[in-house]
């Protein structure tokens, strides 16, 4: 029955990313396409993955100007899956302490064990503490990843699709449809306000005169880095305190459970 205590740990990190459903799409479906690897096509297109198809198309129309797109938009890929496997690495380290405190509660369990034995509702009491905190860590970076992580990267995206496409040949009209408006709605904050209202008013002037883009990238850019570094360093944080709080759960909790049990027995 104490073997229960640390189970549902082992588990989550036997299979980690069909449990954990990060969020975040992975960016090695564009790099393969764009390198010409053979792939076979995700079940589900990103936007990103239709651009990299749309760029390859037009290729063999604008040449040089799509190749220099494609560049980007590789480069831009990989830099973006770097960063997606920093904050799994978040995630995962967490469940890491879990079962690390997991396994001495266990420790504990077999040397007590040559004592007295425990009673299976106290064996439960502490699984239930497990499940409560693995809850409470998915729950919490579920949240904070989509308060301070996901809009900056829906920006990012659209940035890099403006980006990348402007400079292929397409018509401007063509470059704007392929824009995640839907996304930008959805994830839109009082902290991402300012950057939105400077991109509409760009795109808008870029549509309405075909100039004034180039020169406006580098702003949008900059901005962009800066309100995603902020988001970053608050979810970094917040983690790290939702980590803790799980660790009281899971772990301190579960220690206290088990040496009341203790004690208990030793009265009686």
């Amino acid at each position: 029955m104490e073997y229960l205590v640390v189970f549902l740990p082992f588990i989550l990190l036997l299979k980690p990313r069909k449990l954990l459903k990060f969020r975040s799409s992975s960016y090695k479906d564009v790099i393969e396409l764009i390198e010409g690897l053979e792939i076979t096509p995700p079940k589900k297109e990103s936007d990103l993955y239709r651009v990299a198809k749309l760029l390859l198309e037009v290729r063999k129309i604008y040449g040089a100007k799509a190749f220099e797109s494609l560049m980007i938009l590789k480069k831009e890929a990989y830099k973006s899956d770097r960063e997606r496997k920093k904050l799994k690495g978040i995630l995962y380290g967490a469940y890491f302490q879990q079962l690390i405190m997991a396994l001495l509660i266990l420790v504990m369990i077999f040397i007590t064990n040559s004592m007295f034995e425990s009673s299976p509702t106290t064996y439960i009491i502490i699984f239930l503490l497990q499940v409560l905190a693995i809850l409470f860590l998915l729950g919490a970076n579920y949240l904070l990843e989509k308060l301070y992580i996901r809009g900056g990267v829906i920006r990012l995206k659209n940035l890099l699709i403006v980006k990348s496409l402007s400079q292929s040949g397409l018509s401007v009209s063509r470059v704007l449809k392929n824009i995640d408006w839907e996304g930008m709605k959805e994830s839109s904050s009082k902290r991402l306000s300012k950057w939105d209202e400077l991109f509409f008013s760009i795109l808008s002037k870029w549509q309405e005169t075909g100039r004034g883009l180039v020169a406006n990238l580098d702003e949008l850019e900059e901005e962009l880095e800066f309100l995603r570094s902020f988001g970053d360093k608050k979810f970094h944080d917040y983690m790290n305190g939702a980590k803790f709080f799980a660790l009281l759960i899971g772990g301190f909790l579960g220690y206290f459970v088990y040496l009341f049990s203790f004690v208990g027995k030793l009265l009686t």
